[in-house]
């Protein structure tokens, strides 16, 4: 089984990001992806250099024709500051991973968040839940 887990961030929570890639490499043997949605341009090109196994880049770009995401963009206008918007980008990026992507499970985890053991725990006690 292949653990999904989704991120996002922007250049300034990038360092916190790489530091949750290396814990999620140095304390698991099973097989992961990590789907992180890059939200400026220089974190996504930080991230494309890097080239990390394990790591799917996606950018706002991505979805630039999804009716869901637009939504949420109008909205945003709205608020001022990037933290509503971020938060509103968590669920949505997450739904997206679900039903666009079609993935069977997916893990939305912070990106400043360290891993010091494996996947199989928390998916045990996530089991029969959204």
């Amino acid at each position: 089984m292949t653990y999904h887990l989704a991120t996002l961030g922007d250049y300034k929570y990038l360092t916190y990001a790489l530091c949750m890639y290396e814990s999620v490499l140095q304390s698991t043997k099973e097989d992961f992806k990590i789907h992180y949605l890059a939200m400026d341009e220089d974190s996504e090109k930080k991230l494309r250099e890097l080239n990390l196994d394990y790591v799917i880049v996606y950018s706002l770009s991505d979805f630039a024709e999804d009716e869901d995401f637009l939504e949420l963009k109008e909205r945003n206008k709205k608020n001022e500051g990037h933290s509503p918007f971020h938060w509103m980008m968590s669920s949505f990026f997450t739904h997206y991973m679900i039903n666009k992507v079609e993935l069977p499970e997916v893990f939305y985890v912070d990106a400043d968040i360290c891993f010091y053991g494996g996947f199989e725990s928390i998916s045990n006690c996530v089991e029969n839940y959204s």
